[in-house]
């Protein structure tokens, strides 16, 4: 049995304190299950759950987390930090103490993590509506989700909402902010609770990135915003020192910003940089600190602060118009899907090197990577095609594991992937504006997955180029906007 992230953030603390596993047996073969032998492979779903809930026990060094029967070192010691909470790694919720992301949360941002992984540590979703709720336009901001389980997204009608299920069909509105703009941006929740989204547009409130905190009244407290003059369709990241990394979308130039608060109304601009595109993509950011982005001027940029205000620039590679985000992997290899799927790995020099290539078809989705390192893209190539499940295998070309194919021509929002395996990606037929689907598929080892279950609205889960794409709750419930207006739970 799993322990529940709604468990209070001593309990995690002072088990790994002790040095005991949840069953009580010692953590000194990597048994942090408590089940009795070392942990492999599927031990990371329950790793993912101590991330950042409290601060780090006093005796990690004794720590076998990789269960090989020697105290960790060099690399292991990437488990360590994503253990205690100082590194975000896939299917980690929070950021842990001193980190940028909320603590507990199990989906704090677009993406779910600063990897951008879509990896969640929630399962079990059955596909019944537990909830909806009614936005005054199209819902294409993807949903965050606090430690609380409130759940925050952004609607085209111009405003952020802070909502939590009450055990009804209609959820609380806790609060909610207009910014006069639609979204297209997805919000984030730091490490003290702030929520940090971009404005879209340049009308009044557009062109804004902002930092808001609930205050208990229906209207949060605005603690700074940032004008960048351009749409922000990007979706921020928040660093482990608490600096927003984002981008803004003119129609040349577009820049990658590092946003600091300093306790005024606007941010300290810690460093920018200019591509030579539109950044609609949302930055995912390594281990060591490095964010990776796309620009619409066809590169992926690796950027890195150097204490100047512009970044010194690790790497680029040519993908593409790349409007959709990274993902990191956990050997750090950056995927990347522009039409073309590429794992990229750097190697000390200005350009990365291609582990491996798949050539998909039309994109702008964002690609998810599960716990054993499959890849998933949902696919916008107008053939049918939903997902495409890609496993590296040493060669230039990835195994495809499985794909999905839907009757009609199908276009994919960007995925999320249950703590079981199981993905979840919505989208619609382009040639309908009052339809859209919903699925969740596993894999069983064949060409072709399970449908586990489906959901058609009355709107498209997709819409005008902009995507909601799932989260996923501490207890499997998923979460989703959708073109007919409203923002769903399927528990």
């Amino acid at each position: 049995t799993q322990r529940s992230a709604s468990a209070t953030a001593t309990e995690p603390r002072q088990a790994a304190s002790r040095g005991v596993a949840r069953g009580g047996s010692r953590v000194a073969v990597g048994d942090l299950n408590g089940l009795g032998y070392p942990d492999t492979g599927s031990a990371t779903k329950i790793l993912r759950v101590v991330v950042g809930l409290d601060s780090a026990p006093t005796d990690i060094t004794a720590w076998d987390c990789n269960g090989n029967g020697a105290i960790d070192t060099g690399d292991a010691t990437k488990e360590l930090r994503w253990v205690v909470g100082l590194d975000v790694w896939p299917g980690a919720g929070g950021g842990g103490t001193g980190g940028g992301l909320q603590a507990g949360s199990p989906w704090p941002k677009f993406r779910g993590n600063s990897l951008n992984t879509g990896l969640g540590i929630g399962q079990g979703c059955q596909g019944n509506v537990a909830w909806s709720y009614l936005t005054g336009d199209k819902v294409e901001s993807s949903p965050a989700i606090g430690a609380d389980g409130t759940v925050y997204v952004g609607s085209d009608d111009g405003k952020l909402y802070a909502l939590k299920g009450n055990g009804s069909t209609t959820p609380t509105v806790v609060w909610s902010y207009p910014t006069g703009a639609s979204f297209g941006s997805s919000p984030a929740i730091g490490a003290d609770g702030t929520v940090y989204v971009g404005g879209g547009g340049v009308s009044p409130g557009g062109g804004k990135v902002y930092a808001l905190r609930g205050n208990g009244s229906p209207t949060p407290t605005v603690v700074w915003s940032f004008a960048t003059g351009y749409p922000v369709l990007s979706s921020p990241a928040v660093g482990a020192d608490g600096t927003v990394y984002v981008g803004s979308a003119p129609l040349a130039g577009g820049e990658v910003y590092a946003l600091k608060g300093n306790g005024s109304p606007t941010p300290t601009v810690v460093w920018s940089y200019t591509t030579g595109g539109s950044v609609y993509s949302s930055p995912a950011i390594g281990a060591d600190g490095t964010v990776y982005v796309g620009s619409m001027d066809g590169n992926v940029y690796a950027l890195k602060g150097n204490g100047s205000p512009t970044p010194t620039v690790v790497w680029t590679f040519a993908a593409g118009f790349e409007d959709s985000s990274p993902a990191i992997g956990a050997d750090g290899t950056v995927y990347v899907y522009t039409g073309t799927v590429y794992a990229l790995k750097g190697n000390g020099s200005p350009t990365p090197t291609v582990a491996w290539r798949y050539d998909v078809g039309a994109s702008g989705t964002s690609p998810a990577i599960g716990s054993d390192g499959t890849v998933y893209v949902g696919v916008g190539n107008g053939l049918g095609e939903v997902l495409v499940a890609l496993k590296g295998n040493g060669s230039p070309t990835p195994t495809v594991a499985w794909s999905y194919v839907t009757p009609w021509a199908f276009w994919a929002t960007s995925p999320a992937v249950g703590a079981d395996g199981t993905v979840y990606v919505g989208g619609h037929e382009p040639n309908s504006s009052s339809t859209g689907d919903f699925f969740a598929l596993k894999g069983n080892g064949t060409a072709t997955p399970t449908l586990v279950w489906s959901y058609t609205s009355d709107g498209n889960f997709t819409s005008s180029g902009n995507f909601s794409s799932p989260a996923i709750g501490a207890d499997g419930t998923v979460y989703v906007g959708s073109g007919d207006y409203k923002v769903y739970a399927f528990k």
